[in-house]
């Protein structure tokens, strides 16, 4: 991975580059790994209206990532996620292949490569300050706290779906939002 600079210190070139954000939950099987496949999803539809086959080459404003505070070393996807994922039409898809996703727990080296963490709730952004305090400014979290669904059936993942595309929707694609 290429080394980030604080957005503050970014060049005119590095400034054109897409936001890496990283989203975070406790195990990474759930809510962070849909948080990312719906941002990449929300980003790809955002690009300038292309067509279709034309849109995947486009540079996307954003790239999403998915990590876990306190992930099990690569565990899959949750299948009721994967599977909410798809009916809402989100594919999974090169560089979206939610699928082939593996849990992992974040790393400082890691970490630091990301323009923006983002908790899943408060509390995953308060865990993110205390494991990584020299990167406070890059630390946030979603407008609303996502429920874990871990555990639940399908339809508790169809709607914790629906709360993280709201979420992700009014903290990274609002002004799209408010156009509509």
């Amino acid at each position: 991975m290429t080394e980030l600079r604080p957005l503050e210190a970014k060049t005119e070139t590095e400034l054109e580059q897409p936001l890496r954000v990283c989203f975070v939950c406790s195990g990474n099987t759930c809510r962070s790994p849909m948080a990312a496949a719906v941002a990449n999803h929300l980003a790809r539809a955002s690009v300038p209206s292309l067509p279709e086959e034309l849109r995947s080459l486009a540079q996307p404003p954003l790239v999403a990532f998915s990590a876990g505070l306190y992930a099990n070393e690569g565990d899959p996807i949750s299948p009721h996620a994967a599977d909410a994922l798809e009916a809402a039409g989100i594919p999974s898809l090169p560089p979206n292949s939610y699928r082939d996703h593996r849990s992992h727990t974040l790393t400082n080296q890691e970490a630091e490569q990301y323009d923006l963490l983002v908790g899943l709730t408060r509390r995953h952004a308060m865990m993110l300050l205390l494991h990584f305090p020299a990167l406070a400014s890059r630390i946030t979290f979603l407008p609303l706290d996502i429920a874990d669904p871990y555990g639940g059936d399908a339809e508790q993942y169809r709607k914790c779906l629906e709360e993280i595309t709201r979420a992700v929707r009014i903290r990274f694609f609002s002004a799209e939002e408010d156009a509509k």
